[in-house]
């Protein structure tokens, strides 16, 4: 049967840059950030790969294709290229309407390196579009993101040849997102300008699998 492969992606805080901290700490600037607060549910379809393919008689490094990389040994490094797309939506924070929303899409190319022991490096670049009381426009957006499948790394056999769902389902991420900057109205009349900005974002991912 042919398998596909899919994560699902829960953005559990990704807005418009934010103002700089205040005496008050990290955690602080955190809870008050300033510019639209949008989240929302994502997709990632990985699909070409480089490493060694599991489905050859004579298995050697290469690239293939592969949805998700699944044919991909998982006790060597690997690399995988693919597409990722989300939806986002919330509230506009920059005026005192409280009906006020913004609503964006982004379309990314991404790449990441795969290692045997559950961790993950890599980024993706594309372009976000926005929705708001100042109408549509689009941005150049970037990520650099950290994965970690702790029931990978928690496993006592240690690495294995062959992948395990079990073990592949549920994916943390630790994301670093370039939001380009925002002039004045951009968001609907009277909001501010908003500098340029990397912004840590924390993601939810469940790969499925068919």
């Amino acid at each position: 049967m042919r398998r596909m492969a899919v994560s699902v992606l829960f953005l559990v805080l990704l807005a418009v840059p934010a103002a700089p901290a205040e005496a008050q700490g990290f955690w602080r600037w955190l809870e008050e950030l300033s510019g639209p607060e949008i989240g929302g549910p994502g997709f990632d379809v990985l699909v070409f790969c480089q490493g060694v393919d599991r489905r050859k008689p004579e298995p050697s490094d290469g690239w293939f294709v592969s949805p998700g990389c699944a044919d991909a040994r998982r006790d060597r490094r690997w690399v995988s290229l693919g597409a990722q797309v989300y939806a986002l939506t919330g509230k506009n924070n920059l005026t005192p309407d409280p009906n006020d929303r913004v609503d964006a899409w982004a379309l990314l190319a991404t790449a990441d390196v795969s290692f045997p022991r559950g961790f993950a490096v890599g980024g993706s670049l594309g372009t976000r579009r926005y929705a708001s009381a100042g109408g549509s426009f689009s941005r150049l957006h970037g990520e650099a993101v950290v994965k970690w499948r702790p029931f990978v790394t928690l496993d006592p056999e240690g690495p294995r040849a062959a992948p395990s769902w079990a073990r592949e389902f549920f994916e943390v991420r630790a994301v670093f997102v370039f939001h380009a900057g925002f002039e004045a109205g951009r968001f609907g009349p009277g909001t501010p300008a908003l500098d340029a900005e990397v912004r840590p974002v924390l993601v939810l991912a469940f790969n499925l699998i068919r």
